[in-house]
This record gives structure tokens, sequence and C-alpha cells, in this order.
């Protein structure tokens, strides 16, 4: 049986309206209000929606057969998040399961109740590349407390 892997975000910051929002995208070239990418990946995903406040990434995340990486969320002002990652298995018809992602202030304190469990495809092709994306709201948290959020904690599964 396989069991439930938790992991903390390993990076974050705020958005810099000031730098206006330059990144580098994949291929090194920096480009203006689209791929804001914080940590430079193999390959790039999808672009975040502007508005961000704050972002995190996780390090590569292996649980069994199956690996999530570039695993990036973008927290909004009013306690929005996108989140996108990419997954890979070395087992057709494994699932990746994100059961719950906690937010936490400076000081290690919950923020708002966790949210809840979202689903990655189907991984048919061993070895393929499938996107893990999706919206949700931080369930009980108002825009003072998402000004509040500096890390999270990801509960995985596959």
């Amino acid at each position: 049986m396989k069991q439930d892997v938790s992991a903390v975000s390993s990076k974050s910051g705020f958005a810099d309206p000031s730098k206006g929002y330059d990144a580098k995208t994949a291929s090194g070239s920096f480009a203006r209000d689209r791929y804001l990418k914080p940590i430079p990946r193999h390959h790039v995903i999808y672009p975040a929606p502007a508005g961000w406040i704050y972002w995190m990434s996780w390090n590569d995340i292996n649980v069994g057969d199956c690996t999530l990486e570039g695993a990036l969320l973008y927290l909004y002002p009013d306690g929005m998040i996108f989140f996108q990652a990419s997954t890979t298995s070395s087992s057709s018809g494994d699932v990746w399961l994100i059961k719950s992602i906690q937010f936490f202030d400076q000081f290690d304190h919950p923020v708002g109740d966790p949210i809840g469990q979202h689903d990655g495809m189907n991984m048919a092709w061993e070895g393929s590349e499938y996107p893990l994306v999706f919206w949700d709201a931080i369930p009980a948290v108002n825009p003072s407390g998402a000004a509040q959020i500096r890390s999270a904690s990801m509960t995985n599964h596959c």
C-alpha cells in the first residue's frame, strides 16, 4: 500500500510590480507579463494570470512510481490560488492526487482551512508528462488572511 507524502514549499517570494514582472522563460530569455516562473524548468506549462501577490514552489516530489515536477502556486489577494505542475509515472494507469494543501503564516500557524483534493490525469503512457493545473479558493480566508500566507504544506498520493 502506498502512503501519503507531505512536502513543504521550498521557495517563495512576493510580486514586485516595480520590476515589471520580468522572469526568465525555460529557454533562458526574459519575457514581460508571460511565463512568470521563479524557478527555471526544462519546460513551461502555462503563464501565470496577472494579479498574484505571492508565489511558492516545491522541489520535485516522488511517490512510488510517480513524480511531481515544477510545482508552482500563485496566491491572489482574494484568497484564490493558481497551481501548476507536471506529473510522470514509470507505470501506466497511475493518477497523482493532491489530497490537501494547508497554508501557514510566517510563524507557522495555519491560515484558513486546507484546500481539498485535486486529481491529476490518468497517466496512460509510461514516462509521458501530464499537466496538473487548477484554480481554487482557500477555505475560510479573506484578503487580510491571504496577505499573511508565507508557506504551504501539500499532502500527495499516487
